[in-house]
């Protein structure tokens, strides 16, 4: 591993961040092609620095002091967790919050040390590793991790931030650090069901991560979303509900309502629908450009995360919120969104023999509480289609 403290420490690689001179441009160039073993952190600590708009080139000992700790302990804890997180995205998003001391001394360590656990990205799960899951997993605050095997949970935190477990039969209640932040994943082929501390439930589909404090502050409420979940809002004027998603340029904010958000970091458009009240869809169309929609009842924001585009567009509601009660509507829709639907309610995997046949639209109705086999032969009845089964999981489309 690189000595990246050097560059922290080095005035002139500072002043090419921040000048971007012809002349330190070429400095660096060839200093790259001198230490190529180097050229990876010299471009992730110059990507971290970027974020910054200073015109101070220099950096106090206290400051790189800081930063060098901070930045060891994000470092540590990956190594300590290779199969949790991803080294280059913790890095460059640890860097970045981390780098936030450079800009004004104690204002923006105060800043730093305000939104360091915000980063929801750090704890967040591959797909892959989402659906490798057996169960689901609830982990708490202080590195306790709870299994929950049934099909179908409800987890429910009172006001105090106890939280009582619910699995079929089974209930059961589990001590919780007050004001730490939980992460609940839910794996292929299991759905959840979750209350909140201020009386919010939220519906968690499958091959979701859901993060959340276990008691909110007094003015802000604030969860993150890696999936897709029903949200039915407790209301409270003086403290937003705000819901973030893998994509820091799109979020929801709300102060009691109730709505659904389909945001899995894998898939091309993230889309809120409405079914009471009234949401802010928050995003960005730009780098500098951010901007707020409002939603009615019965209206669907889709934000392509490519094009950064946003529509809206009437939908019935129930089509996208049916799914909390195992059913599955769906008008007009492409058929590869429905098998992929399918493939995470029921942890299968479904190919098509000719793709084209998976932008075919159809409209119907599934029970998903009848025996998968049943639902996957009315799929295919329903779009006219041939389905084959290879194995237990896996099934071609033909």
């Amino acid at each position: 591993m690189a000595d990246y403290s050097k560059y922290l420490e080095n005035k002139k690689f500072i002043n090419w961040v921040f000048s971007q001179n012809d002349e330190d441009e070429e400095y660096w160039n060839n200093y790259i092609e001198k230490h190529p073993e180097d050229k990876k952190w010299i471009f992730t600590l110059k990507d971290a620095l970027s974020f910054l708009i200073s015109e101070d080139d220099t950096l106090s000992q206290k400051e790189r002091s800081e930063i060098l700790i901070r930045l060891n302990k994000q470092i540590a804890l990956q190594n300590d967790n290779q199969d949790r997180f991803r080294y280059r995205r913790i890095f460059l998003r640890s860097a970045a919050s981390l780098l936030l001391l450079l800009a004004v001394g104690g204002g923006a360590y105060y800043y730093y040390t305000n939104q360091e656990d915000n980063n929801y990205s750090d704890y967040v799960l591959s797909e892959e590793q989402v659906r490798g899951q057996e169960s689901v997993q609830l982990v708490l605050s202080e590195s306790e991790k709870v299994s929950i095997e049934n099909d179908n949970s409800v987890i429910n935190y009172d006001s105090t931030g106890e939280v009582m477990i619910s699995a079929g039969d089974e209930a059961f209640s589990v001590e919780e650090n007050v004001g730490k932040k939980n992460t609940l994943i839910v794996p292929y082929g299991k759905r959840s069901k979750l209350q909140l501390a201020d009386g919010t439930w939220i519906h968690i589909n499958s091959g979701s991560q859901l993060i959340y404090p276990s008691v909110f502050s007094k003015n802000k409420r604030e969860v993150y979303i890696d999936g897709e979940a029903y949200f039915e809002v407790a209301e409270n004027k003086d403290a937003p509900f705000i819901v973030k998603t893998p994509q820091e340029d799109y979020s929801i904010e709300v102060v009691g309502t109730s709505f659904n958000v389909s945001a899995y970091k894998v898939d091309r458009n993230f889309e809120t629908v409405l079914a009471k009240g009234i949401v802010n869809i928050i995003h960005k169309s730009g780098v500098l450009s951010t901007k707020e929609m409002r939603l009615s009842p019965g209206e669907m924001a889709s934000w392509d995360v490519h094009s950064r585009k946003i529509s809206v567009a009437k939908v019935n509601p129930e089509n996208y919120t049916l799914w909390t009660q195992g059913l599955l509507l769906f008008e007009d829709l492409e058929l590869n969104r429905i098998v992929k639907r399918l493939e995470r309610y029921f942890n299968i995997t479904i190919k098509f023999e000719d793709p084209l046949k998976g932008s075919v639209r159809i409209g119907g109705k599934l029970d998903l509480n009848r025996e998968m086999e049943v639902v996957l032969d009315n799929l295919a009845v329903t779009a006219s289609l041939k389905l084959e089964k290879i194995d237990e999981t896996q099934f071609i489309i033909k």
